[in-house]
C-alpha cells in the first residue's frame, strides 16, 4: 500500500498534471489526477485477481488430474497385487484386510462433526431458493424491470455462484479474497450482455462481489469453528440471528449518516464506488483519459507477471519473494487517499516495534508490567483507536443531527 501511495500519489499524479493530461484540481474525479491514476489502479486490481483465479484454477486442476493418475496407478498396482497373492492369501488375511479397511474409514468419519451437529441439506436448498428469490424480488422492486431485467438478475446470481467459489478458493490458499476483481468480472460479462446499461452493470457486479465475500467469510467462520470443535449447526442458527439484526442496524446507521453527511462527499468520499463507476462505463463504451491507457497495460502486465512468479516460484513466505508486492494492496494505495494509508503505516511501525520489544529477551524492562501483557497489549491500544473514534463520530453526528452547537 505505502508503495502504491508513493507511486501514484507521488510520482503518477503530479506527472499527469504538469504533462496535461489531468489539468484539473487534483482531488476531481473527473479532470484531476485523482480520477486519472484510479484508472491504474483499476487495471492493477483487474490483472492480478484475473491472473490469481486463474493460477489457482490451475492448480486445482493439476490436483484432480493428479490424484485421478494416482488413483489409477494404485489401482493397477492393486489388481497386479491381488493376482499374485491371491492364490496365498485364506479367509484370515481377507478378514485382517478388511478390519484395517474398517478402521480407516471409521478414522476418516471421526474427522468431521456428528451427523446431528450438520447442517441439513434440505435447510441448505430452501435457503438458498429462498435467498435467490428475495434476491430478484428485492432487486425488482427497487430498480425495476426496466433498469434491471428479472433474467440479468437471475444471470447475475449464476455468475456469483461460480465466482463465488473461485474467491473462497484464494482465500483458503492465500488469505485473500479478490471481491473487487471479481466484482470486475461479472461486470464485464454484463457488458457484453447487456451493453449501454450502467446502472444493470453496477447491481450485476455489485452482486458477484456481495457473493463472492459472503462466501469467503462463511468459509472463515466455518474453518475457525472446526477448528474449536464448535457445531455447524449453531454457527449457521448464529449467523441468522445476527444478518436479521444487522440488516436493520446498517440500514439505520446508513440513514443516520445520509441524514448529517453528504455521501459521496468531503466526510466520505468513498472511492470505490467511484471504481465500479469507471469500470461500468469502460465497458459500456467511453473513453479513458488521456494517455491513461499506456500506464495501464504497462502495470497490468508487470503485476500479472509478477503474480505468476510468487504464486509459481515456490511457498511465497520464503526467499526474495516475500518482498513481491501485493496487486490488490498496491492498487489500494493508489486509489485511496495518503492520509488513509500513512496512518496505516504508522499503525503498522508501532505493532511492529511493539512485537520485537515482547520478543527480546534482553530488554531491560523484562518484568514491566506492560511486557507482561505481551502482544496483546497493542491490540488493546489500538481497539481504544477504533472504540473511541467510532463512539464520538456517532456524538458528534447526533450533535449534528440535533443541530446542537458544538466543536
Amino acid at each position: 500500500m505505502l508503495l502504491g501511495c508513493i507511486i501514484g500519489w507521488g510520482i503518477l499524479s503530479p506527472l499527469a498534471h504538469v504533462s496535461g493530461w489531468a489539468p484539473g484540481p487534483t482531488s476531481d474525479w473527473k479532470t484531476g489526477s485523482k480520477g486519472w491514476i484510479l484508472w491504474i489502479s483499476l487495471g492493477v486490481m483487474i490483472s492480478e485477481s484475473i491472473v490469481s483465479l486463474l493460477v489457482v484454477l490451475i492448480k486445482q486442476l493439476i490436483v484432480i488430474v493428479r490424484s485421478r493418475m494416482h488413483n489409477t496407478n494404485t489401482t493397477t498396482e492393486e489388481n497386479a497385487l491381488q493376482q499374485r497373492e491371491s492364490l496365498m492369501e485364506d479367509y484370515q488375511d481377507d478378514d485382517m484386510w478388511r478390519h484395517d479397511d474398517n478402521q480407516q474409514q471409521t478414522e476418516l468419519e471421526q474427522q468431521d462433526v456428528p451427523k446431528d451437529q450438520q447442517v441439513p441439506l434440505y435447510m441448505t436448498v430452501i435457503g438458498m431458493i429462498a435467498a435467490i428469490i428475495l434476491c430478484i424480488v428485492t432487486i425488482h422492486v427497487v430498480f425495476g424491470n426496466d433498469v434491471m431485467p428479472v433474467g440479468m438478475t437471475l444471470l447475475s446470481i449464476v455468475f456469483a455462484m461460480f465466482l463465488s467459489v473461485l474467491g473462497v478458493r484464494a482465500l483458503g490458499e492465500t488469505d485473500l479474497n479478490p471481491v473487487s476483481g471479481i466484482g470486475k468480472i461479472s461486470q464485464i460479462l454484463a457488458g457484453v450482455i447487456m451493453p449501454g446499461a450502467i446502472v444493470a452493470n453496477l447491481i450485476a457486479g455489485g452482486i458477484a462481489e456481495a457473493g463472492a465475500q459472503q462466501a469467503g467469510d462463511l468459509m472463515q467462520d466455518l474453518k475457525t469453528g472446526y477448528l474449536l470443535d464448535a457445531s455447524p449447526k449453531a454457527q449457521f442458527y448464529g449467523q441468522l440471528i445476527g444478518s436479521l439484526f444487522s440488516s436493520f442496524v446498517a440500514t439505520g446507521a446508513y440513514l443516520l449518516y445520509t441524514t448529517v453527511y453528504t455521501i459521496p462527499g468531503p466526510e466520505f468520499p468513498a472511492p470505490t464506488a467511484q471504481v465500479w463507476l469507471d469500470m461500468s462505463r469502460l465497458v459500456n463504451g467511453h473513453d479513458l483519459p488521456p494517455h491513461v491507457f499506456e500506464f495501464i497495460i504497462a502495470f497490468a502486465v508487470l503485476f500479472g507477471v509478477l503474480v505468476i512468479v510468487k504464486e509459481t516460484g515456490g511457498p511465497a513466505e520464503k526467499g526474495w519473494r516475500q518482498f513481491i508486492p501485493q496487486g490488490i494492496a498496491f492498487a489500494i494505495g493508489i486509489y485511496n487517499p495518503p492520509s488513509f494509508t500513512l496512518a496505516r503505516v504508522i499503525g503498522g511501525l508501532i505493532a511492529s516495534y511493539w512485537e520485537k520489544y515482547c520478543d527480546s529477551p534482553d530488554s531491560p524492562d523484562t518484568d514491566g508490567p506492560y511486557k507482561k501483557i505481551g502482544k496483546v497489549f497493542i491490540v488493546i491500544v489500538a481497539s481504544g483507536f477504533v472504540l473511541g473514534e467510532g463512539t464520538f463520530a456517532i456524538v458528534n453526528m447526533l450533535l449534528h443531527a440535533l443541530k446542537v452547537p458544538h466543536f
